[in-house]
C-alpha cells in the first residue's frame, strides 16, 4: 500500500527464492525500515485476525487447491489410457491401469465431498448462522483435512505419473511434472504434517473438538434415509464408535505415546470423515434420481480406508468394479 503522500512505502525485496514448485506464486524476503503498518482490526486482536484470515482460509484453500490438482491429474491418466495403445489395446482396458484410476476417481470424489461439506461450515460462520458447536468443528476439520487432501494429491499424482509411464516425467510431455511439484509445496504451505497433526492433538486434549466433529458427523449420518445406503451408515456408525474410543484412550496415554501415534488417528479420523461426507453427497444424488456413480465410488472407498479385513483378492466383483469406476470420466 502506497503512503498517503503517494510515495511508496519502506520495504525492500532482499531476494525472490527458487522454488521446487508453484513457481508462478513468488515467495520471497523482504525487509521492513521504518515501514508505515495499517492495522487490519483491534491490535489486541491480531493473532486471532492473522489466525482466521491467513491460516484457517489458506488452509481451506489449499485443500481446495489439492483436488484441482488430484483432478486435473486424473483427467491427463484418464484420457492418456484411452489415447495409447499396447499389445493392440487401449491400455485402460489393463486391470492394473483401471485398479490406478479408480484409486485416484474414489479419492477425489471424498476429497470433493469433505471440502464441500467444509466450505459449508466456512459459509455459514461468515453469515453468522452457525452456533459454537459448528465452529470447532470448523477448527479441527480446517487443519486435519488440509493435511489429508494434500498428502493425497500428491499420492494420487503419482498414479497418474505411473499410467504415463516414462513420459510421465517428461516437462513437455504433460503438466504432470508441474502438478507433482506443485502439490509437493502444498504438503509443506500453512503447517507440515507434523505441526497440523500436534494442533489437531492439542484442540483434542484442551477443548474436546474431536467430540463435536463426532456429533456433526452423526448428525449428517442420521439424515441419510435412501434403503440401499443403510448398510454402510450403519457401518460408518459402528466405524465411529470405535473411534471414539480409540482416541478417548489416545488422550488418557502419556505425552510421548500420544505424540506418536497422533498421526496415524488422525489419518483414520480423516478416512472416516470422508466417507460420511460421501455418504452424504450419495444419499442427496440419489434423493433427486441422479445418474450417479457415487454410491460405487464410495464402496471402493469404504474398501479401502474403512475395512481393515477386505482383501481384493477375496472379492469376485473387483474387477468388474474396476471397470465400471472408470468407464466415465
Amino acid at each position: 500500500r502506497r503512503l498517503p503522500d503517494g510515495s511508496l512505502n519502506h520495504f525492500y525485496i532482499r531476494r525472490l527464492k527458487t522454488k521446487f514448485g508453484t513457481r508462478t506464486m513468488a515467495s520471497g524476503e523482504i525487509d521492513f525500515v521504518e515501514a508505515v503498518a495499517y492495522p487490519l482490526g483491534e491490535l489486541s486482536e491480531g493473532i486471532h485476525i492473522v489466525t482466521e484470515l491467513v491460516l484457517n482460509t489458506s488452509r481451506w484453500a489449499n485443500a481446495v487447491g489439492s483436488a484441482g490438482l488430484l483432478r486435473r491429474a486424473y483427467v491427463e491418466a484418464w484420457h492418456f489410457a484411452r489415447h495409447r495403445h499396447a499389445f493392440g489395446h487401449p491400455i485402460a482396458q489393463y486391470p492394473l491401469v483401471a485398479e490406478a484410476l479408480a484409486e485416484m476417481k474414489s479419492d477425489l470424489a471424498a476429497m470433493l465431498a469433505g471440502n464441500l461439506r467444509l466450505s459449508h461450515l466456512i459459509d455459514r460462520i461468515d453469515m453468522g448462522l452457525s452456533g459454537n458447536e459448528e465452529k470447532r468443528v470448523h477448527r479441527l476439520l480446517v487443519n486435519i483435512n488440509k493435511y489429508w487432501t494434500s498428502i493425497q494429491a500428491s499420492l494420487g499424482i503419482r498414479r497418474a505419473q505411473e499410467i504415463l509411464g516414462g513420459n510421465g516425467a517428461i516437462e513437455d510431455f504433460s503438466i504432470l511434472p508441474r502438478l507433482y511439484r506443485d502439490s509437493f509445496v502444498f504438503e509443506s504451505w500453512e503447517g507440515s504434517h507434523n505441526v497440523l497433526c500436534l494442533q489437531a492433538l492439542r484442540d483434542m486434549q484442551k477443548y474436546r473438538l474431536h467430540e463435536y466433529l463426532f456429533d456433526y458427523l452423526d448428525t449428517l449420518l442420521a439424515d441419510i434415509t435412501a434403503h440401499s445406503l443403510y448398510d454402510m451408515r450403519l457401518e460408518l456408525t459402528k466405524r465411529m464408535e470405535t473411534l471414539r474410543r480409540q482416541i478417548d484412550h489416545l488422550l488418557q496415554a502419556e505425552p510421548d505415546f500420544q505424540q506418536t501415534h497422533i498421526r496415524r488417528m488422525v489419518d483414520r479420523l480423516m478416512a472416516l470423515v470422508q466417507a460420511v461426507c460421501l455418504l452424504a453427497a450419495a444419499g442427496w444424488e440419489l434423493s433427486q434420481a441422479l445418474d450417479t456413480d457415487t454410491p460405487l465410488l464410495l464402496e471402493f472407498f469404504l474398501n479401502r480406508y474403512i475395512r481393515p479385513n477386505y482383501d481384493p483378492l477375496q472379492d469376485p466383483d473387483y474387477q468388474e468394479r474396476l471397470r465400471l469406476i472408470t468407464a466415465t470420466l
